[in-house]
């Protein structure tokens, strides 16, 4: 019988115990990857198994027939989703989503795409209760104790979704009747959610529970006993011991089951596996999990909503909006000085590897999307609007703080029109480029942004100028923009001569800029080459970038020109000049005093559109801070090998030309403002939340 082939989605602790039983169930399946956003553990973890390690789980689409998912609750439903539409087995740790609809819909998908969909209720495979079924028949009377130490994991749930709804799950199988009356208490003791919750669930036969669920309790307890007419079970299901008392005339007889000890996940990722190889249906579907799920949610309810108790103020929660990878990384500087004033501050969003880093719940990669111009955006619209769809669907549920929109106004400016609509406080980080283009996005800024934070002070005068509250913070990069060796110890490195002049190439950090301005940069390189004998080239690669994306580029690569994949300041420092594609680089090669040609290729459409409606004379960001062209700009169809090169050949002999474009370059420093962007930005966001 050929394999099942699986692949794990989160390796925290209940990540790592499932690849650990997996890893005893080879004879059944083959452990195609593993997947977590941390990605130093993962890889060692990896390593140790003999597993291939995954970035991004959607990678594993086409490689697997089943996967398990041990992320948190808040990425269930995106993630089962996915792997459901591309049907493929899902089992997913409880509880199966966050709200009752995202359960109902993957339950539709999974029985659309006859895929399997299970639950992880695990105490229905521990052998002590499997022991009992056959010996329960119409309880009068259970009660549940479930408590365990603080775990300082699973903290972005309460207790009852952490820990009580396995024994709601199980009384639930039990008792076959609808629930009457649900009467729960509920306290939080070292977070914002109930740490410790007892309830009475009343069923319409008359049969009552008491459940009771703690996780700060200095013991361990996991016990229940079942009440019926002249028999009790008593169980204990971290011992897998069970006991069932009977009265016999005026005595009351104790008999010990006989149980079979075994581990209790491995039967339940075993039985996951056993129902697709065997097309059964599995013992905790996603009708189960989904029940479970609705009774917790109304103990929640019940327990903050029509009781409340006292607690202490809530932690405050901010989520974040970035679209590209230099605001994925701006935003995650942002974060980590926010964490630094206040660590309780709990963040999510949408983003990519840095703000991962940061430790922020990212429920999707918008970085990789990466498009350029209008005619890209048009053709992935579906993704972005099931992408704009889930985030604002995840923000009025989760009801941030505030929502920090960075930059990407294409799809950031509608989601801040629908948040307004809610009364959700929206704070704009790194503005649009309104002053250049699209102007009549002004008002739609003062209308629905409660905060514009922005980057250069002309931005400052703009919008206030049109009445916009806006506050300016100052450049992130002036503290970003370091090095960490001198120009003659990356020459040495890659093997350069210290005595020729180094040119740089920085062609983009997305696919499409390689696409559309690497291959001009070549053919300068090689005119160059023709011009002076004296010259050497360094590629600094964007870590956005892989190798292979750039191979089909360099078929032609000159002998002189080398690749640099680390700390890109530091390829950007050993230059002497540069040809830099249009964006944020052309800043960062500004901030170093580095000489250089300014390249922007886009798609016609949104060239042709661009010549519209843009209101500026310059389109680098080095020119438009300075008001005047420091960088020769070389613009779409003039961004040519020939163009870039003579523009370049014109200014490497020129001295006194040198001189004044550094004198200049250092002008844009003082432009970008003092040191502490990221600080002063985090100061102000809290001020915001915390009025």
């Amino acid at each position: 019988m050929e394999k099942l082939k699986i692949a794990i989605i989160g390796i925290g602790h209940l990540g790592t115990r499932h690849l650990k039983v997996c890893d005893e169930l080879r004879d059944l399946i083959t452990i195609e990857g593993i997947c977590d956003i941390k990605k130093e553990r993962t890889l060692k973890l990896a390593s140790h198994y003999k597993v291939p390690y995954f970035e991004d789980y959607r990678d594993l689409a086409d490689k697997v027939e089943a996967v398990l998912i041990c992320v948190p609750t808040e990425s269930h439903f995106e993630i089962a989703k996915f792997f459901l539409e591309n049907e493929i087995h899902v089992f997913i740790e409880k509880p199966i989503t966050s709200t009752v609809a995202e359960a109902d819909e993957l339950i539709k998908l999974a029985a659309a795409k006859n895929r399997k969909l299970q639950v992880g209720h695990v105490e229905r495979f521990n052998s002590a209760f499997q022991s009992i079924k056959h010996f329960t028949n119409e309880p009068l009377f259970i009660e549940c104790h479930r408590l365990n130490k603080f775990p300082n994991r699973s903290l972005d749930i309460g207790v009852v979704m952490d820990l009580m709804i396995h024994d709601i799950d199980i009384i639930l199988g039990l008792i076959k009747s609808p629930i009457k009356e649900i009467q729960p208490v509920g306290v939080n003791v070292l977070t914002a959610l109930e740490d410790i919750a007892s309830v009475r669930i009343t069923f319409e036969n008359g049969c009552v529970c008491n459940l009771t669920a703690s996780r700060v309790s200095d013991d361990v307890m996991r016990k229940i006993r079942i009440f019926q007419k002249e028999t009790y079970i008593s169980l204990d299901y971290v011992k897998q011991e069970a006991f069932i008392y009977k009265k016999k005339e005026n005595n009351i007889l104790k008999h010990s089951l006989p149980i079979e000890k075994e581990e209790p996940l491995k039967k339940e990722v075993e039985h996951f596996f056993q129902c697709i190889v065997n097309d059964t249906t599995p013992l905790i579907s996603g009708t189960e999990g989904r029940d479970a799920l609705k009774v917790a949610i109304t103990i929640g309810d019940k327990i903050w909503k029509e009781k409340p108790v006292k607690t202490s103020p809530p932690i405050k929660h901010l989520m974040f909006v970035a679209g590209e990878a230099s605001g994925d990384m701006h935003a995650a500087h942002l974060i980590d000085e926010i964490k630094k004033i206040d660590p309780s501050i709990t963040f999510s969003g949408l983003g990519g590897k840095e703000m991962q880093r940061t430790g922020v719940e990212v429920f999707h990669d918008l970085t990789k999307m990466a498009v350029i111009g209008v005619s890209e955006v048009i053709r992935h619209y579906d993704t972005f609007k099931q992408i704009f769809d889930m985030i604002l669907a995840k923000i009025l549920e989760r009801r941030p703080d505030a929502v920090v929109l960075v930059d990407y106004p294409g799809f950031n400016l509608r989601l801040a029109k629908e948040l307004k609509k809610h009364d959700i406080k929206v704070i704009y980080y790194i503005s649009p480029q309104v002053w250049a283009w699209k102007k009549n996005r002004i008002y739609d800024i003062e209308k629905y942004v409660d905060r514009m934070l922005v980057l250069f002070e002309f931005e400052k005068d703009f919008y206030a100028k049109h009445g916009v509250d806006v506050t300016f913070v100052g450049h992130p990069l002036v503290d970003m923009v370091k090095t960490t060796n001198s120009r003659s110890d990356i020459h040495k490195k890659l093997k350069l001569d210290t005595k020729k002049r180094t040119i740089g190439i920085l062609p983009g950090s997305r696919l499409k800029e390689i696409e559309k301005n690497l291959p001009s940069m070549i053919e300068a390189v090689h005119l160059l080459n023709e011009k002076f004998a004296d010259l050497q080239f360094i590629l600094v690669k964007a870590d956005t970038i892989k190798d292979n994306q750039l191979e089909q580029y360099l078929f032609n690569k000159p002998g002189n020109l080398e690749i640099i994949t680390e700390n890109n300041y530091n390829g950007i420092n050993a230059c002497d000049f540069c040809m830099v594609a249009s964006g944020t680089a052309t800043l960062e090669t500004a901030l170093l005093e580095k000489p250089m040609v300014i390249i922007y290729k886009t798609t016609w459409l949104t060239y042709i559109l661009a010549r519209i409606f843009v209101k500026i004379s310059h389109i680098g960001l080095v020119n438009i801070v300075a008001g005047k062209e420091i960088a020769p700009e070389c613009i779409q169809h003039e961004a040519n090998g020939e163009n870039i090169a003579n523009k370049l050949a014109a200014i490497i002999n020129d001295e006194k030309r040198i001189a004044s474009i550094k004198n200049d370059l250092r002008q844009i420093r003082v432009a970008l403002g003092s040191n502490g962007a990221s600080l002063k930005a985090a100061k102000k966001v809290l001020q915001i939340i915390n009025p």
